[in-house]
């Protein structure tokens, strides 16, 4: 299993706790999208955008390396598979047209951008050029982008993961499986997945429930939220 500690210092801010990122992950629109029902109800409850669903998940600032962290307070619980989450479910995909996927390995591009010997690092940096903030001649055909099905999500349960958010679809080959990563995004989300739904029958796949963590995980700047308590008061209001 890989894993990247990333800590306070390496950010030069105020001593936070050192976190444990154990996967570095991509989110595209089939998941994380101002319009799915999830980030609908965490809008109309006020919890992120002030009503405003875009908002939630930095819609107005989408461009090809963004990498602030989406303004959904630290703690927040999204999806309906633990006490305290949404109503709504957080979907995933279906069969060929995902919505979660694992970096499991960088290509060596990403080792010789820079600015570490990290090539995953360097992909949620985005500083180099090629990332996206001066063209995107590092992410196309980009191997082991592997989608993330029913078994895969399961083996999530428990673990944190750094994402960046993409404002559409992901572009996969299966075979050889590589991934496109051009295009725009939303910005940067660390989250831990709590639990994953029953697979249902046919081509959707489980929906899953997250808690959003500090974005510093993933070295990008922390959102200015203090930590949610909407998912208690949400879980007192339901006992």
């Amino acid at each position: 299993m890989r894993e990247i500690l990333l800590t306070a210092a390496l950010l030069l801010l105020p001593a936070i706790a050192a976190a444990q990122v154990s996967k570095v992950c991509i989110i595209d629109e089939d998941c994380i999208d101002n319009g799915a029902l999830a980030i609908e109800e965490l809008a109309d409850e006020n919890v992120c955008g002030g009503g405003d669903p875009a908002v939630c998940v930095n819609d107005q600032l989408a461009d090809p390396g963004v990498r602030l962290a989406l303004p959904i307070p630290v703690g927040t619980i999204i999806g309906n598979g633990v006490p305290g989450g949404t109503d709504a479910p957080l979907f995933t995909g279906e069969l060929f047209d995902e919505g979660l996927f694992e970096l499991t390995e960088a290509p060596q591009s990403w080792v010789d951008a820079g600015p570490t010997d990290d090539g995953l690092f360097n992909y949620i940096l985005a500083e180099a050029a090629g990332f996206g903030n001066n063209g995107e001649f590092l992410l196309d055909e980009i191997p082991n982008v592997t989608p993330l099905g029913a078994a895969e999500l399961q083996a999530l349960v428990g673990e944190t993961c750094c994402a960046i958010v993409y404002d559409s679809d992901v572009s996969i080959n299966y075979d050889p499986l590589q991934g496109n990563l051009q295009g725009a995004n939303l910005g940067v989300i660390s989250f831990t997945v709590l639990a994953v739904g029953p697979d249902p029958a046919g081509s959707v796949l489980p929906d899953i429930t997250i808690r959003i963590e500090d974005p510093t995980t993933c070295q990008s700047p922390q959102v200015p939220v203090e930590n949610s308590t909407w998912g208690g008061l949400k879980l007192q209001h339901r006992n």
